[in-house]
């Protein structure tokens, strides 16, 4: 591959998810394969520096420098692939050695895995000077110049670096590193690019060890294959992946200044949509993101600011006009808290007293007004009641089961007719109400559409909307940006953060006339079928640009 070809590739395959880490995948799956640079005839065989390579490491046996291994023989069948001639299997130990370990006595610098710089693969300027007064005491692993140090333990495999200068004082690591001083003819360099190559990551993912912490023990990674070339091209390779690693850097960093401008035309974008002041305004700013849609909407990820975007204008009423001849949403809340007042004295639901803590004071349209959720809703609270569950009966709806705008399904719960009447006294949820979900997750909210009758239990409240009061309206509301803030300023919990419902009663809410509800719900409905539309055709983009991506990329290892 030149860096002519690594070009082409990035420019096909750069609407992919992750294209630049393909491709750095790439780079090293041909450079561990022979595929990057030509072979030379006229190169010393890696048998030779074997060979020699083998006799060093006797020669420190015998000088008791390092400790005699006994590895098992290669077996020719479990060979990850073939290899080029002039080139030679081999293991890790066959090719470098450790340099021991021991306590340590004297001060000295203390490389972790915070110290790797792993885009570099070198050890970065912070490393600790620690007094052996000040180290937990245990054994350490000593490390050199030239050594190539590999974490072995999960969280931080792949955290490798090649320690390309002097330390003062003497290094060392911890014991969750392997340790390869290279022999000679072995370049560090070369085999810090195969142990972050797919070949040896595969290795490692098959022998690690361990449900908290995976990781592979020095028996294990000292056995591990290693294809190795001849020197020569050892260092052509090095220099190649070097040369094609860092276009990379710079194709993927001039890419993300083109992200990042994006993102911020977008971002701005949508802000003008967000404060647009009239009907007008909404109308330009819309009109603007519609002529630059495909610049600006390029990823699935980019469609949620944008549904948000719309919601919050529908409960600012900014987008649909108001008509001065529709009745005020004053009388509206008026009634709707008369019918609270007769459902309160039946006894069918609790009213929360109001607290100035929650009065409003912010402008709203002409003909809205301010009302607390409480003089909106009934609320029919199934909070806290876990039924039996059964194979079949009456289906049951958990939190789990209402989601962002729509109920789902899955997972499919149910409980006996006889539990659903007795779970069901304080009320029987109908078409139209809405299901909202206070704990785990918080916040959720779906207009009730199902045919069928169902149960409700665990961390949920039903809405049931009094006088005019439209339910597709209220879901819209919900899910704003605007309510959620409200939530999580009132919310506790840390672990499962949620709402009580004496805190969600009160939280005042902005309230359309009846007729602008629902324009605002048929606005809401057009405008979110074209924003679903056009996630789905993003979401299709992208699977496309990923097969092609992965077609490509298996073209290219050919």
């Amino acid at each position: 591959m030149t860096p002519q070809d690594l070009i082409a590739a990035f420019d096909t395959l750069a609407e992919a998810p992750n294209a630049a880490d393909r491709l750095r995948e790439l780079v090293l799956q041909l450079a561990v394969r022979g595929k990057l640079v030509p072979q030379n005839p006229d190169d010393e065989p890696a048998e030779q520096l074997l060979e020699r390579a083998r006799q060093s490491r006797l020669q420190l046996v015998a000088s008791g420098e390092i400790r005699a291994k006994r590895l098992p023989r290669l077996a020719t069948d479990e060979l990850p692939h073939e290899v080029p001639a002039g080139w030679a299997w081999a293991q890790i130990a066959d090719c470098a050695h450790d340099l021991g370990q021991g306590e340590p006595t004297s001060r000295f610098s203390y490389v972790d895995v915070s110290a790797i710089d792993n885009e570099k693969g070198t050890i970065g300027e912070t490393v600790a000077v620690i007094e052996p007064a000040d180290a937990p005491s245990r054994a350490r692993k000593r490390v050199g110049r030239g050594c190539v140090i590999y974490s072995t333990v999960r969280p931080y495999l792949n955290n490798i670096a090649v320690l390309d200068r002097e330390f003062d004082p003497e290094p060392i690591v911890s014991t969750a590193f392997s340790v390869l001083m290279p022999h000679e003819g072995i370049s560090a360099r070369y085999l810090y690019f195969y142990l972050r190559s797919p070949v040896f990551v595969d290795y490692v993912n098959a022998k690690q060890k361990g449900v908290a912490y995976p990781a592979i023990n020095d028996g294990d990674f000292q056995q591990g294959y290693v294809p190795v070339p001849p020197a020569a091209e050892q260092r052509r390779i090095v220099a190649r992946v070097e040369e094609l690693m860092g276009l990379l850097d710079r194709l993927e960093a001039a890419r993300d200044a083109r992200e990042t401008t994006r993102q911020a035309l977008r971002d701005s974008a949508l802000a003008a949509l967000q404060q647009a002041d009239t009907h007008e305004e909404v109308e330009t700013a819309w009109q603007r993101i519609a002529e630059n849609i495909h610049d600006l909407f390029t990823t699935p990820a980019d469609i949620e600011p944008l549904r948000q975007t719309v919601l919050q204008l529908a409960v600012r009423g900014r987008l649909v006009p108001q008509n001065p001849n529709d009745e005020p949403a004053s009388a509206l809340v008026e009634r709707a808290k008369t019918q609270l007042t007769a459902i309160a004295a039946a006894g069918r639901t609790r009213v929360g007293k109001d607290s100035t803590e929650y009065e409003r004071d912010d402008a709203l349209p002409d003909g809205w007004s301010w009302a607390p959720l409480q003089h909106l809703v009934q609320f029919i609270d199934y909070r806290g009641k876990t039924p039996k569950k059964t194979a079949s009966g009456v289906r049951l709806l958990t939190a789990k089961n209402i989601k962002l705008g729509y109920i789902s399904l899955e997972p499919e719960e149910f409980v006996t007719e006889a539990d659903y009447e007795k779970l069901m006294t304080r009320g029987f949820p109908k078409e139209g109400d809405v299901l909202f979900t206070t704990e785990a997750p918080m916040g959720h909210a779906a207009l009730v559409d199902l045919p069928e009758k169902f149960a409700l239990a665990q961390r949920t409240i039903n809405f049931h909307p009094l006088a005019e009061v439209n339910g597709a309206y209220l879901v819209i509301l919900l899910l704003s940006p605007w309510f959620q803030a409200e939530l999580a300023e009132r919310a506790t919990g840390m672990t499962a953060t949620g709402i009580k419902a004496a805190k969600l009663r009160l939280i005042r809410v902005p309230v359309p006339p009846d007729r602008e509800q629902h324009r605002i719900v048929a606005q809401i409905k057009d405008l979110m079928g074209l924003v679903d539309n056009l996630e789905k055709r993003l979401a299709a983009q992208r699977d496309i640009h990923d097969a092609f991506a992965a077609a490509a990329v298996h073209h290219l290892e050919t």
